[in-house]
């Protein structure tokens, strides 16, 4: 996604199969419901694309610490997250590590190591 000050990009080729699946699962709802929770993160996401920027704490929390020291975010609707980084590799991109479901306020350390993972593979040049 290409936004006016923003790129957001995804590691999974397909998230919708792929970790958004899993998470949107994870809530129980039917078509509609998924669809408007859908329509919803991407419309944060093309806002934060565009502006740069979301209303924190309500849509965008600062969530870890990268190996680089450097923070990882959230965009949240409801209970689904998108973790993302802004690259370092990349200029002006965010990299959207995976979506979770999240049933409470604390960061699980499955989701920390899933970043921590992706955000190697793609920013630690070998």
């Amino acid at each position: 996604m290409h936004g006016r000050r923003l790129k957001i990009c995804h590691i999974e080729e397909n998230p919708e199969k792929g970790s958004w699946a899993g998470a949107i699962a994870r809530k129980h709802l039917d078509q509609d419901a998924t669809a408007r929770i859908y329509a919803r993160m991407q419309a944060r996401l093309e806002l934060l694309a565009n502006t740069g920027k979301l209303r924190s704490p309500d849509h965008f929390n600062t969530e870890g610490v990268l190996p680089n020291s450097k923070h990882y975010f959230a965009v949240k609707v409801l209970e689904i997250r998108a973790y993302m980084w802004k690259s370092d590799l990349y200029k002006g991109t965010y990299i959207i590590s995976h979506y979770a479901f999240k049933s409470s306020d604390k960061l699980t350390e499955a989701d920390h190591k899933r970043v921590v993972r992706n955000w190697r593979m793609i920013e630690e040049v070998v």
